[in-house]
Parts: C-alpha cells; structure tokens; sequence
C-alpha cells in the first residue's frame, strides 16, 4: 500500500475542492454531513440508479425535442 492507503488497483480520484463554503456552516456540515461537500462520483453509483439516471436523461432530451418539433411543424 502506498502513503495515501489506496490500494495499488484502487483508482485514483481527485480532490475536489467546493467553490464556495459558508465558514459559520462549516462545522454544522462536517458533522450532519460526514465532511466536506464532493461532487458524486457517478462511475461508483449501483447499476440500476444509474439506468435509471440515464432513462430520465435520454427521456428529458427526447420530450424536449419533440416538443420542438412539433412547435416547428406545426
């Protein structure tokens, strides 16, 4: 194991620093919240939640350009 206790086959993930952080809610979010704010990590979600992101995403674009195909012809 390396200095950062990953495992040598454990990808490497970035650190990613929040943009914005109110400093008198830092303390409250670190113990509701188990630490700092991280963008999720999609890749690691279960399958199924990840389906069903897709389905919602692919039927979001599909309603939305029908729609405008339909205001186009009609």
């Amino acid at each position: 194991m390396s200095e950062d206790n990953i495992h040598e086959t454990q990808p490497q993930r970035e650190q990613i620093h929040p943009q914005y952080v109110d400093e008198q809610l830092y303390p409250l979010q670190n113990v509701e919240g188990g630490g700092p704010l991280r963008k999720p990590d999609l890749s690691t979600m279960p399958r199924p939640i990840r389906v069903i992101g897709f389905l919602i995403i692919t039927s979001s674009v599909i309603i939305a350009a029908s729609v405008i195909l339909v205001d186009l012809f009609r």
